[in-house]
């Protein structure tokens, strides 16, 4: 299936955001989302990967742009 468009507003959102997801299970690990879009945004000399992330339980409007090292790092068993 492929995904879902994500909003203007949240196509648009120019900054990454470096929120974490908007609930969490026991035991510390995130709840599960799915990725909507991807993008590359030159940071410095270097490209960097962002994911326009839909976390559970929440509306495509509401998804943010994350840097996938980020994801990679703070929720290794996430897996869209």
């Amino acid at each position: 299936m492929a995904p879902r468009k994500p909003s203007s507003s949240a196509k648009g959102k120019g900054a990454a955001s470096s929120s974490a997801p908007p609930e969490q299970k026991e035991g510390g690990s995130p709840v599960q989302g799915r990725v909507l879009d991807r993008r590359m945004v030159k940071r410095g000399n270097k490209a960097v990967v962002q994911w326009l992330v839909q976390w559970l339980n929440s509306f495509p409007e509401d998804a943010t742009w994350v840097d996938y090292q980020e994801i990679k790092s703070k929720y290794p068993q996430f897996h869209p």
